[in-house]
């Protein structure tokens, strides 16, 4: 797959990791209690134990599913037509999630902030290495090209972040609808009716928890 490089100092990556941390404090008061709650099938594979939720606030398929804002920048920042997807997932104690490679939703390569609302003892690992993760700091994750993987290691707590997906800047090198999963193996998904629906994030294939 060939890469298209994610400029950190470029000014694009700084105005939203700049947005993003204006407004940390917000997202981490937010409540999220009225979204629907949904769990990731363990049968596509990315779960190495444990369980994996996740509420969508946003995104092509179902539009914007928080009805009110505590914060009016947070809504102009959800509202951003370059974010794709804004999801808050929640990892239960002991949930570790292996190492992958994101779909292209919508056909689109995405980069990713992610934002930590509570974690106690959890840890990511991307492009920086291993990090473990403070509740309303903002960690960048390259989730089209690099492999990633997160866990939980609180024995009491849930680890729960929200997750913001951004159109890169300049894709211009992407080749069409495939990636790789987290064995390498090449998923084109045209070819497939079930990743079909995984990068439109249709929610019909989802369990409700």
């Amino acid at each position: 797959m060939n890469k298209p490089l994610l400029d950190l100092k470029s000014n694009y990556v700084k105005y939203y990791l700049e947005k993003v941390n204006s407004i940390s404090k917000d997202i981490v008061k937010q409540d999220y209690s009225d979204l629907q709650e949904y769990k990731m099938p363990l049968s596509y594979g990315y779960v190495e134990s444990g369980c994996w939720y996740f509420r969508i606030i946003k995104s092509k398929d179902t539009g914007i599913c928080l009805k009110k804002f505590d914060n009016s920048s947070f809504e102009d920042l959800i509202n951003d037509d370059n974010i794709m997807c804004v999801g808050v997932n929640r990892l239960p104690p002991g949930t570790v999630i292996k190492e992958h490679i994101d779909p292209p939703y919508y056909g689109k390569n995405l980069w990713r902030i992610l934002v930590p609302i509570q974690a106690s003892d959890a840890y990511l690992k991307g492009m920086h290495g291993v990090q473990k993760v403070k509740e309303g700091n903002s960690y960048i994750f390259d989730i089209s090209y690099e492999r990633h993987h997160g866990w939980n290691s609180s024995k009491e707590e849930d680890f729960v972040i929200m997750t913001i997906d951004i159109l890169y800047e300049n894709d211009s090198e992407y080749e069409g609808p495939y990636y790789y999963d987290y064995n390498g193996t090449r998923i084109d998904v045209a070819n497939d009716p079930l990743y079909k629906k995984v990068i439109s994030v249709n929610m019909e294939i989802y369990e409700k928890s």
